[in-house]
């Protein structure tokens, strides 16, 4: 088992300890042309019959092969059929393993040459010698000097001769690489690197050049990673651009499709060799920003709203988190694997016995990721402690998840002070009422700042999060659910505390960037009245929104639905008094019947205790107290709460949140039951912000619109 990411990892690993004992490293990088198609078949039936394969077999396959017929397709013009005779077809399942057995004879006939020596990275109890590295028909020899890579090039030239291969020539091709130990910190190849002479071989003369693309890796002469990273980046961007900004498809799919799509593009663009990658903090927020300006289109937020709000909305994994995840899990697959026989495993006992670790460029792999690990666990991660390969994702999920929980409350919290005379840290509670102003304070409340640790807010079930989890990787009960833009976004807008009531829908706005169906890129609904203005990123965040009932210096919709003492309101606080306590009923009978799916033993009985107690508290409830308006406010923004954020003095919000918090379900199981309570909020909220925009003063047109395309720029 040494797959591309084993092949680079030993690549890189070799030339960094080399590097750290002053010693320089000539790799030539073989490219053969046309290598499936110039496969001879009768040579290969040969091979595999020296290599122990049954003659039935290689005689079934024989003939496979001999009755096999191809045609050619020019300009519309079909040829008469001709026998495929040589090679092995591209695509065809048995294809790939054919080449393997056949291109190994390459690398026995380079290893019992005498006159090459390869790279020796021994230890006194681990011997290893790196020769080449053979992936497919991608082929790349290590020398300690040019001398030995001209021989290595004379061998391999007289293999493919006899077996009739020929070799690339030319940049890109089959070419040489220099990585001098001296080198490695000047700012452009010098001569050592560039003026050596070019190998010679019959096929003609090869280069040597300051870069590689090996393996899907760009492989630089100082092995500088920067570049790879910016490319990441602007991929990233240019995907999720095509994604979601200019595909009406996608822009019309529920909430928790459109997360999910994301999710795989993300990992589409960023997992390939991500375990190998330094990732510095710059780098990092590159990635980062990227991701939270897709999940801003995705939940019609804002550009200016708080990075807590959005990740925690669409359950980022932060790129940091991504990193540390990837790198622990090659490093457990090399300690785990039944193969510890294979190249890379070898590499890493011996990188594990090395004393000189080194710094920068030449700082190895092992002691990087230790390092990265060891950070992580300070900060509160939770180690992973796999015994085997097939335990991996599991203690890989957890790990990632309780590391960007641990980096989304600091995001969260910066610059939030809940009281200044007292502690900043404090546990913020359900008797906390979320300040209305600044936008980025009443997220922060809203999530209780994240105070509780990783392990007590990710439950004790291993393999799922309870429903009171919000946060990386887990996102809120919107995230779950299946409805579309135009019922979600006034939800995520309303967790924007005073300034919600600056856009659509408790203010007069038109999208600028319409389809034909009415609906923008963020959400907006499309109306026609010629007075209505764009409410993306013009409003003024500077100061809280009053409100136009009470003159209460800020209004938000806590203050609508359960503070305010207007009589404009009463009728609708009345309504909203009615129809949440049935909103949460509902919402709980429904997980229950989710759950008791799944369940088995004793859990079932345990959990219909919670609900039913969780029920009896909801009929109990004073809605015009304190509990009152924190259940409401928690039932219009969809936001389950963990009981260790409940206060003392709200017993029956303590019961509903015990039972949320014991059940754990997986997010399809989960997702009628948010649906229909996405829906049911998003009415009320509805209501409320048709009533705000009644009485609140018409805006003026702003002439100065910033298009929401710039979301992604």
């Amino acid at each position: 088992m040494h797959g591309c990411e084993m092949h680079v990892f030993t690549l890189l690993e070799t030339i960094r300890h080399q590097w750290r004992l002053g010693r320089d490293v000539y790799a030539l990088f073989v490219d053969f042309r046309k290598a499936y198609d110039m496969v001879h078949q009768d040579a290969l039936w040969a091979v595999l019959r020296h290599a122990g394969v049954p003659d039935r077999l290689v005689g079934l396959l024989a003939n496979w092969h001999r009755v096999r017929t191809t045609a050619l397709h020019i300009n519309g013009t079909v040829s008469e059929r001709f026998p495929y005779t040589k090679g092995v077809p591209q695509g065809e399942i048995t294809s790939c393993i054919l080449f393997i057995i056949f291109i190994e004879s390459l690398a026995r006939f380079l290893k019992s040459r005498p006159d090459l020596h390869g790279i020796d990275l021994s230890t006194a109890s681990v011997r290893l010698i790196i020769l080449l590295l053979l992936y497919a028909d991608d082929l790349v020899m290590l020398a300690r000097t040019p001398a030995e890579l001209q021989r290595a090039l004379t061998h391999i030239h007289e293999w493919a001769q006899l077996w009739g291969f020929q070799l690339g020539i030319g940049t890109g091709k089959t070419e040489a690489v220099a990585f001098i130990a001296a080198a490695r910190s000047a700012a452009e190849p010098p001569p050592a690197v560039t003026g050596l002479p070019a190998l010679t071989c019959p096929a003609g003369l090869v280069p040597w050049g300051t870069s590689y693309t090996y393996l899907g890796h760009l492989l630089h002469w100082n092995l500088s990673t920067d570049d790879l990273i910016t490319r990441r980046v602007t991929r990233l961007k240019m995907l999720l651009n095509a994604a979601f900004l200019y595909n009406r498809l996608i822009r019309g799919m529920s909430l928790a499709a459109q997360i999910q799509i994301m999710n795989t593009v993300t990992t589409g663009c960023m997992n390939y060799l991500f375990s190998i990658l330094p990732l510095s903090a710059a780098q990092a927020g590159a990635l980062d920003t990227q991701l939270r300006k897709a999940a801003r289109v995705i939940l019609g937020l804002p550009m200016q709203s708080p990075n807590g709000l959005v990740i925690a909305e669409a359950g980022l994994l932060l790129a940091p988190a991504h990193s540390a995840m990837h790198h622990q899990r090659f490093l457990h697959t090399l300690q785990l694997t039944p193969y510890s026989s294979g190249i890379a495993a070898t590499l890493l006992r011996v990188l594990s016995q090395q004393r000189r670790v080194g710094r920068g460029v030449t700082q190895s792999w092992l002691r990087a990721t230790t390092l990265q690990l060891n950070e992580a666990v300070q900060s509160g991660a939770i180690r992973p402690q796999p015994t085997s390969v097939h335990d991996l994702p599991l203690h890989l999920s957890r790990f990632s998840r309780s590391l960007s929980y641990v980096q989304w409350r600091r995001e969260l919290c910066h610059g939030v002070g809940m009281n200044t005379l007292r502690n900043d840290r404090r546990i913020v509670t359900s008797a906390d009422r979320p300040p209305s102003f600044p936008p980025r304070a009443h997220a922060a409340s809203l999530y209780f700042r994240a105070t509780l640790p990783p392990t007590a807010a990710h439950g004790l079930h291993a393999q799922m999060l309870p429903l009171t989890y919000c946060g990386p990787r887990g996102g809120t009960a919107v995230a779950r659910s299946t409805v579309p833009a135009r019922l979600h976004a006034i939800i995520c807008t309303a967790k924007l505390g005073s300034v919600a009531l600056l856009r659509y829908p408790f203010r007069r706005a038109r999208g600028r960037y319409n389809d034909d169906d009415g609906i923008s890129v963020n959400g907006i609904q499309e109306g026609g009245d010629d007075d209505f203005i764009t409410a993306d990123d013009t409003d003024d965040w500077s100061s809280a929104v009053p409100c136009v009932f009470c003159g209460s210096d800020a209004a938000d919709v806590w203050h609508l639905a359960s503070e305010c003492r207007s009589d404009a309101l009463t009728a609708l606080q009345l309504a909203v008094r009615k129809e949440v306590p049935r909103i949460l009923a509902r919402a709980l009978r429904q997980l229950l019947e989710s759950a008791l799916r799944h369940l088995t033993g004793d859990a079932p009985a345990i959990l219909e205790a919670h609900v039913d107690a969780a029920l009896a508290a909801i009929d109990g409830v004073d809605w015009e107290s304190a509990e009152g308006r924190f259940l409401i406010h928690r039932t219009l923004t969809v936001l389950p709460f963990a009981p260790e954020y409940v206060h003392a003095s709200m017993p029956r919000a303590h019961s509903l949140a015990a039972a949320l918090h014991a059940v754990c379900l997986l997010k399809h199981a989960s997702r009628s039951a948010y649906t229909a309570w996405t829906i049911s909020a998003s009415r009320l909220l509805h209501r409320i912000a048709d009533t705000w925009r009644m009485h609140a003063p018409r805006p003026r047109r702003d002439s100065t619109q910033q298009p929401v395309q710039q979301l992604l720029q």
